[in-house]
């Protein structure tokens, strides 16, 4: 269960922006455009072929930080419920999980990058709409949560 939830998690935090269909969120009586971003890029089966390989890297590595991070958490969870709370080693799983949540952020960051790269100029500009899209509707949703 848990690598079927990171699995969803790397793909939703990678490329949900290149992903993401307004189908699923468009009425049928929509009139709006129904291709998805990933069309609009309009890859070639060399850069489809590319990306999928960076992707799946990636999942590799993420499901490694967070096998970490679920021992982390444990750790944590059993130091709660003890007697005593060692606050030494509270400190270090702390530190630890925060290396962790760093090294996430940072392989996300490095395989956007990857993909990036591998875009031609017409593509980077889709890559940047979609990607300031997404951002946008995030800003826009934290917005209506913290209300």
């Amino acid at each position: 269960m848990k690598i079927l939830t990171l699995t969803a998690l790397v793909c939703s935090l990678t490329l949900s922006p290149l992903y993401a269909s307004p189908q699923a969120t468009c009425p049928a009586s929509c009139n709006c455009d129904k291709t998805t971003p990933l069309q609009k890029l309009l890859l070639t089966s060399e850069q489809e072929r590319k990306i999928m390989h960076i992707i799946a890297e990636n999942m590799n590595t993420q499901r490694t930080v967070q096998f970490q991070l679920d021992a982390v958490r444990e750790q944590i969870e059993a130091l709660v419920s003890g007697y005593r709370l060692d606050e030494k080693n509270l400190d270090r799983l702390i530190k630890q999980q925060t290396m962790l949540l760093g090294k996430r952020m940072k392989d996300r960051a490095l395989t956007q990058h990857k993909i990036y790269n591998l875009l031609t100029a017409e593509q980077k500009v889709h890559f940047k709409q979609i990607h300031q899209f997404w951002k946008l509707r995030t800003e826009d949703l934290n917005q209506l949560k913290s209300n």
